[in-house]
């Protein structure tokens, strides 16, 4: 039923169905990965930013509380270090953010916004439109990580 489909800096990220992923905090940063996870719960809670992918809420399971997502399809990297929202527009992709309202965003949040700009945090939902499916990562959560190795 789940399957791990991808992992970061403090959780794995497991596919659910064809519509959910379950993100888990790793157990040697499960400190880290609950407060990423309690952040992006917050932050999506709060603002219902059309540029986030959807919370659900929370999932106990075998392995302990984690985050039901939005599932997204994963974009084309081609070797990018920055989200070019222009290209995936050209594309015909639905683009709810401008680099202006993102920067904005991470500010009012606490969120790095160099990090939030990295193509590994942004997918294409099943309506066609560009999100950020990882945006938990605030100084906190990096006190936390560095604390946890």
């Amino acid at each position: 039923m789940r399957k791990c489909i991808g992992s970061g800096s403090t959780r794995i990220v497991f596919g659910f169905d064809n519509n959910f992923v379950l993100k888990m905090p790793k157990r040697n940063q499960k400190v880290a990965g609950d407060a990423q996870n309690r952040n992006e719960y917050s932050i999506y809670m709060r603002t219902k930013a059309s540029v986030l992918a959807k919370v659900d809420g929370w999932l106990e399971t075998e392995l302990g509380k984690g985050l039901l997502m939005e599932r997204l399809q994963p974009i084309e990297q081609e070797n990018r270090t920055r989200i070019d929202f222009s290209y995936f527009q050209q594309q015909g992709i639905r683009v709810c953010v401008t680099e202006e309202q993102l920067q904005l965003f991470a500010e009012q949040n606490g969120l790095s916004f160099n990090d939030l700009l990295s193509p590994i945090h942004w997918g294409i939902s099943k309506d066609g439109a560009l999100k950020l499916f990882d945006y938990g990562w605030t100084a906190e959560v990096c006190r936390l990580y560095q604390w946890g190795k």
